[in-house]
């Protein structure tokens, strides 16, 4: 009875164009963090905290152990979004990674690069690098929802791999200057998580 319920299930869900899919991901944690989804069947890996007057957005995927020739499918992206009348720098390239595994902690670290900035008017023709000066700025954006404020973004990430070492560790960013103060990295929780969501053909 069951069986025949689950597949009548499955079939109504093909019918309409929708599939069931089970994912992985490293599920991020920061005190007054939200977790943000970026599109189709995104189980919500990106998280979003604020941290002294700047907001901070971090996601992480890591590679398994035992590596498929040509995969270099981990990635870390941090980005900085910083409001006017504010100014942000990071103090260093170097993000350390912390595993719990039963023979205790492992570390590794990796480093930053940067890859983006919003609005594109904020180079000026000047290169910008890791530890550079973060500018603020706040834009009103307009939508058919109302509007939103837009701050200054700058986008960094990991492009080597990064070996996953366990399921479960955290994160340490680099120091923060905000305003001239220095301020000792988050530290991000990560636990490898699993999510069920349904999907539509063709997303």
């Amino acid at each position: 009875m069951y069986k025949t319920s689950a597949l009548a299930t499955a079939a109504c869900l093909l019918l309409i164009g929708c599939v069931p899919v089970i994912t992985s991901y490293f599920r991020l944690e920061h005190e007054g963090g939200t977790r943000e989804r970026q599109g189709c069947g995104d189980p919500g890996a990106t998280l979003r905290f604020p941290f002294h007057g700047v907001t901070v957005t971090l996601w992480a995927r890591f590679s398994p152990t035992v590596q498929v020739e040509g995969d270099n499918s981990s990635s870390l992206y941090l980005s900085v979004h910083v409001p006017e009348r504010y100014t942000a720098q990071l103090a260093t390239n170097t993000i350390r990674i912390l595993w719990s595994t039963p023979d205790g902690p492992v570390e590794t670290t990796a480093s930053l690069r940067i890859w983006s900035f919003l609005p594109r008017s904020l180079s000026d023709g000047e290169k910008l690098s890791v530890t550079s000066m973060l500018a603020g700025g706040t834009s009103i954006k307009k939508g058919l929802l109302g509007s939103a404020e837009i701050h200054n973004s700058y986008y960094f990430r990991v492009q080597e791999p990064i070996v996953q070492q366990s399921a479960v560790g955290k994160i340490i960013l680099p120091v923060l200057r905000i305003d001239g103060v220095d301020y000792e990295g988050p530290t991000v929780p990560f636990s490898l998580a699993r999510s069920l969501y349904i999907a539509t053909l063709g997303c």
